[in-house]
């Protein structure tokens, strides 16, 4: 978020944000700006959960039947054992490894960093186009681990287009963290 609009948001709502960072609490790297007099705004920092991609993954998936684009799979190689991830660094790629993830947003681009996420996976956006190097190859999330990343309930969003199911997972707040906020709400205000 600009500075600018973090200052418009704590002047209108007359408190200061907090910034916590999802992958404290999940597998996925979000940091986000929060905005609560819950406390008077004093909420620390959550204890780190360690949560790897590798601990939301879904068993039994099989790597075809969650397969990459021919575009997509041009920004993956694998050169010596190591497998490459085309990105804008000086090397022009950057190694993945069992466990991380792969934003495949943007395959052509000639400017696109960050692709890789070790351990864990970057922000997910309302595309969620993400794969996961596991050991029986890369693949794309299914819907389940998409909502494991932002601590949703399996198959919350289901019952849509697999595009509004992106939109809302990528849009939406990772509940674990506003579950944590909430625990900061004075006893007398929470109910039975």
């Amino acid at each position: 978020m600009k500075k600018e609009w973090e200052n418009i948001i704590t002047d209108y709502m007359q408190v200061n944000p907090i910034k916590i960072n999802s992958g404290l609490l999940c597998a996925q790297k979000r940091p986000r700006t929060y905005w609560t007099n819950i406390n008077n705004g004093d909420i620390p920092q959550p204890k780190d959960r360690n949560i790897t991609v590798g601990d939301i993954l879904q068993k039994g998936v099989r790597t075809e039947d969650y397969p990459l684009s021919d575009n997509e799979k041009s920004i993956i190689s694998v050169v010596g054992g190591e497998t490459r991830i085309k990105q804008a660094t000086k090397l022009g790629y950057t190694i993945a490894n069992i466990g991380d993830t792969i934003n495949l947003s943007c395959p052509n681009s000639k400017t696109r960093r960050g692709r890789v996420g070790v351990g864990k996976c970057n922000t997910l956006d309302t595309n969620c186009n993400y794969a996961v190097y596991t050991e029986e190859g890369i693949r794309k999330f299914t819907f389940i681990e998409k909502e494991r990343l932002q601590t949703l309930p399996d198959n919350y969003t289901e019952g849509v287009s697999d595009r509004d199911r992106n939109k809302m997972i990528g849009n939406g707040w990772t509940s674990d963290v506003v579950a944590y906020i909430f625990s900061f709400l004075p006893k007398e205000w929470k109910t039975k």
